[in-house]
């Protein structure tokens, strides 16, 4: 497996378009497996399972409960580094734009993957 960048933006979009607060504010937790069957299709399962625990290892993506006949915790929320990465790239121009210099950049985690993006489209 390697590190697919659209991939991880595409699970960042979808979890935002999927946490939507009610009338009093409140978000409903989403499945990551109802997410990755419904919004992430193009990719594969167990990958994009994989980049969503990373992403909450990181603390990117908000864990939310973990049910017993669940293998991952739900996606409760996600973080301001991750809303901002979702509100700089929700739009495909300027994510062509960054994602070269990322692909040639060394990344040590996934948060910085997100700093040196925005990082990049500050500078653009």
């Amino acid at each position: 497996m390697k590190l697919d960048l659209n991939q991880l933006r595409d699970i960042l979009i979808a979890a935002s378009n999927e946490l939507v607060p009610d009338e009093y504010g409140f978000v409903s937790p989403v499945s990551p497996k109802e997410l990755v069957k419904s919004s992430l299709s193009q990719y594969p399962e167990n990958e994009t399972l994989y980049w969503i625990r990373k992403l909450m290892d990181e603390q990117i993506l908000i864990k939310g409960k973990k049910y017993v006949d669940e293998g991952i915790p739900q996606i409760k929320d996600i973080s301001m580094s991750g809303y901002q990465f979702i509100d700089s790239f929700k739009e495909p121009s300027l994510w062509e734009k960054v994602k070269p210099k990322l692909s040639e950049m060394t990344f040590s985690s996934l948060s910085s993957i997100i700093t040196a993006a925005l990082s990049s489209a500050a500078h653009l």
